[in-house]
């Protein structure tokens, strides 16, 4: 109760299926025998049927510092997953998938749905992908001081290093 669904069967327990998830139902029983059937049972204990759920979380593949992609993934019971980062060093995300990239390296991150009153948790999906550096931003000249056939050139280091350390940098002069 309710729907009215049966099981039968020659020993005890059986099983009701075609229940419909998140939804109480309690059940009562009779004895068939040669004579009929008998009176039933008092109710039973109130059950919730919940579903199981899975997670399906494509990786993204390799990313570039400095991009801020969102992450997709779905679930087979339609309700939206969240995302979190186990690599917070590299990698950051929104419970809505929002990518944020701290530096180069292995970016792991986890699709979780908790479930309802209709659906169990699902399990965890992990998907692991690189964090690669890009070119770094233009530097800031400064001023350019000349001397006896040279010019000496100050500048700051760019704002953003493209997620890898600067190894050198190169002056050249115009005309030439």
């Amino acid at each position: 109760s309710p729907d009215g669904l049966t099981a039968t069967g020659t020993s005890s327990p059986l099983t009701v299926t075609g229940l419909t998830n998140g939804t109480a139902y309690t059940f009562s029983v009779t004895a068939t025998n040669s004579a009929g059937n008998s009176s039933s049972s008092s109710a039973s204990n109130s059950v919730t049927p919940i579903g199981a759920q899975t997670i399906t979380f494509t990786n993204p593949g390799a990313q570039n510092i400095g991009t801020t992609p969102t992450l997709t993934a779905s679930t087979s019971s339609g309700l939206a997953p969240s995302f979190t980062s186990s690599t917070t060093d590299v990698c950051t995300v929104t419970s809505g998938g929002v990518l944020s990239f701290v530096t180069t390296g292995s970016c792991t991150i986890n699709a979780d749905q908790a479930g309802n009153a209709a659906y169990s948790a699902a399990a965890q999906v992990s998907q692991t992908f690189d964090v690669n550096a890009v070119v770094a931003g233009a530097p800031v000249i400064g001023s350019a001081t000349a001397g006896d056939a040279q010019a000496s050139v100050s500048f700051t280091a760019p704002a953003n290093n493209g997620g890898s350390a600067i190894t050198s940098y190169t002056v050249t002069s115009s005309p030439d």
